[in-house]
């Protein structure tokens, strides 16, 4: 069994890795809907799409340099709940920005859609580890009786 990893082992770890994926799509969201323009149906989507950027970066330097472990404020039920609420708030705005039948929208919408499939991974993730008072593994140990 192996303990939660910080620094570059964080990185290299199933969360720290889903958290580089979601930077790389939240700016792909951003990218895609500024070429849709500014428009009143991907407000939310650009909207959501900042949030969660600034949001991950914060947990992602959180846990890289291991702050959370010195507190008993219950940060994994606070980054469980707002990966849950940008994977929410993703699909909706996804699903009104695939409302409109163009090139730009479709695009915009299904990465938006992606993205929130990552968030739904990290909620699923974030919620086994509040949920788990012991050690946590990650997909580098393989679950084997010891």
């Amino acid at each position: 069994m192996s303990v939660q990893k910080y620094g570059t082992e964080y990185l290299r770890s199933y969360p720290g890795l889903l958290k580089v994926c979601e930077q790389v799509l939240n700016i792909s969201v951003i990218i895609a809907g500024s070429i849709c323009g500014f428009l009143f149906k991907t407000i939310l989507l650009n909207f959501n799409a900042i949030y969660a950027l600034c949001t991950t970066l914060f947990f992602l330097i959180v846990h890289y340099k291991a702050l959370f472990t010195k507190s008993t404020f219950p940060w994994d039920w606070i980054e469980c709940a707002n990966s849950l609420a940008v994977a929410v708030v993703y699909a909706l705005g996804a699903s009104i920005t695939l409302s409109e039948l163009s090139k730009e929208y479709i695009v915009a919408g299904i990465i938006g859609y992606i993205t929130a499939m990552a968030y739904v991974l990290e909620t699923i993730d974030g919620f086994k580890l509040a949920v788990t008072p012991r050690a946590r593994y990650v997909w580098t140990t393989p679950n084997m009786p010891e």
